[in-house]
Parts: structure tokens; sequence; C-alpha cells
């Protein structure tokens, strides 16, 4: 852990982390999904957690900050290969496109959380401030329209099939912004920005898991809905 940075500000990540992991569960409870199938993959999930918590107590990843490729760039491997295997694998793709869009665009909200907390983080001096929403950083806006998302694009007058497509992409956008921002201001041998005050927090227990977890999960959840909405799935409730 960052001394630098409050316990309670860590403990607000780590509350976020295992809700992420609570709503994955949900998700794939109400796809009808075999136990069997279930629990292997929360399991694999749950190994990634663990894996990347370890290693970054024991600093694997914030040493040897010149190793070419860097280390950091094998953070969230295990969680976006989990995701690119469950699309070629159609079985457990079908099962996921039972997840409901409602629930799938809800779960947006939590970058208004973690955006929130890299403002505050800025004044730590653990990231630089373009990562926030004061610099370059917007993807609270995935966030903060989301609820909008899910009133005027599924709730009311049924689904709008088109504008939900695009508000995913623009959002998947906004999250490929602040990734691309994120990995070039880590002091790796590529850092190419923020160089007064590197993004040094990702290298570290509990924040490991944004890129490691948190992330993998926001893009499971765009990467769902747009395959539903291509595939003309219809939407389920809650």
């Amino acid at each position: 852990m960052l001394t630098q940075v409050p316990l309670t500000i860590d403990l607000i990540f780590i509350a976020l982390v295992i809700l992420c992991y609570y709503v994955l569960y949900r998700w794939l409870s109400i796809t009808g999904m075999p136990m069997k199938s279930k629990m292997i993959i929360m399991g694999l999930c749950l190994m990634i957690i663990v894996g990347l918590s370890l290693s970054s107590y024991q600093l694997f990843f914030a040493s040897a900050l010149d190793a070419v490729p860097p280390r950091f760039l094998l953070v969230a491997t295990p969680a976006l290969g989990l995701i690119i295997l469950a699309f070629f694998l159609s079985n457990i793709r079908s099962y996921f496109r039972k997840i409901p869009l409602t629930s799938l665009t809800w779960f947006h909200t939590i970058r208004i959380i973690v955006e929130s907390l890299f403002f505050v983080l800025v004044g730590y001096e653990v990231i630089p401030q373009i990562m926030c929403f004061t610099g370059r950083n917007f993807d609270i806006l995935a966030g903060l329209t989301a609820p909008l998302a899910v009133y005027f694009f599924i709730s009311k007058d049924g689904l709008k099939r088109k504008a939900l497509i695009i508000w995913n992409i623009l959002c998947l956008l906004l999250l490929s912004n602040i990734i691309i921002t994120a990995v070039l201001s880590t002091p790796t041998a590529i850092q190419q920005m923020g160089f007064d005050q590197p993004n040094i927090l990702v290298l570290h227990f509990p924040f490991v898991l944004l890129p490691g977890f948190v992330v993998p999960m926001v893009i499971l959840s765009h990467l769902v809905a747009l395959d539903k909405l291509w595939n003309r799935e219809e939407p389920m409730h809650l």
C-alpha cells in the first residue's frame, strides 16, 4: 500500500472491487449458467484478484521499472484473456447474452466512484492531474450518463438500439482515452507523459486491481451489451 494514501481511500476501493466481484456473480446467476461453469469463472477471477494483490504487495510491478516490456503491462492480461476466451466459446457467450441491458448499463455508474477517487488522489501526488476529470480524463461522463441511457434508450418507449450502440461505443472511447493516459503516465520505459507526477498508484495494492479487474469488468459490460444489440438479443429487465 502507498503510505501517503489514507486507509479510508484504500478501503473504499477494496469495497468497490468486492462490489464488482459480486455483480459478476449476480450476472452469471441471472443467466442460468450451470453451477460448475459459474464456479470456474468466479474461481479464476478470485485467483486473478489474489495473484495481483500478492504480486503488487511484494512490489513486483513497482520494481524493475525500466524493464522492456514493462511488467505493468501484465496486470490486465489475465482478466482480458478470460474475456477473450469467453467470447470465443460460443456456449459461454450465449449465457453472457442473457445479462439484462439495464444491469449492464447501470454498472457504469461505478465510474463515478473511480473518477471521484482520482480527483482526491491527485492531491496525494500518486497520479498526475491529466488522469483526473480536471485534466484530460472525461470517463466520468460515462458514469453520469448511464442512468440517462437506461431511461431514454431502454426503459422509456422501448429499446432504442442504435442510440444505445452509439452510447456504448462513445463510452468505450472515453475508457480507451484514460487507459492510454494511465499507461503512458506510469514510470516505465514507455512513459510519455505525467513526468512531474507519474502514475504510481496502479503499481501498488489495492489499486493494481483497477486495471487488473475493475476496468476489464467495465470492458466486459460494454462488449456484452454491444454483442446483444448487434445480434438483436431482446433485453431482459430486472
